[in-house]
């Protein structure tokens, strides 16, 4: 389409209107000079690629090159180290990447879990204390508001951020919930 000088007048007005235009593929027939400027970028198939690594020599009018087609890591490797600006495809034909096993869940993340699961399970309160003595700052915030008001609660500096939720705080043959703000 664009060595067809039937085409000239709509891709230069293209070009003139500002719109970025990319050529795919090699045209059968050199383009002339004044067509090549109007186009920005050359999109080149892995399998159609006969660039070097050395770069052309300088003056010399070059096309910026997309790449499209890699399946690899290599091939994408290989097509920025040609000067491509830009690579199209997906690495499918890299190894999948193996399994690291599971995350590692921080300990203060799994003492409010294992509190959660005790209160649940309505287990006695010594096993719960139990349970937060696991976490120092934990404790320390139930404990301060067990001795002031329980708006004293959220002033509390936990190492992890409070969404609003229920918070369950058992007393002896009393339970009482406090909504959180959030």
């Amino acid at each position: 389409m664009a060595t067809d000088p039937t085409h000239a007048d709509a891709l230069h007005s293209l070009h003139e209107a500002g719109n970025v235009l990319l050529i795919k593929g090699r045209p059968l027939t050199p383009l002339t000079p004044q067509v090549l400027e109007w186009f920005a970028h050359s999109i080149v198939e892995v399998a159609d690629e006969r660039r070097g690594i050395v770069p052309p020599a300088p003056g010399v009018r070059q096309v910026t090159t997309v790449q499209a087609g890699a399946r690899s890591t290599a091939e994408i490797d290989l097509a920025f180290q040609r000067g491509a600006i830009a690579v199209l495809g997906w690495p499918f034909d890299d190894p999948a990447p193996r399994a690291t096993g599971r995350a590692a869940v921080p300990p203060d993340v799994k003492v409010v879990l294992e509190l959660v699961q005790g209160v649940e399970r309505e287990e006695p309160v010594s096993k719960l204390e139990a349970i937060l003595k696991r976490d120092p700052t934990l404790e320390m915030c139930i404990r301060d508001s067990r001795y002031k008001a329980p708006a004293s609660l959220p002033t509390c500096r936990l190492p992890w951020p409070i969404k609003p939720s229920r918070l369950a705080v058992r007393r002896p043959a009393s339970i009482w919930t406090k909504r959180l703000p959030g």
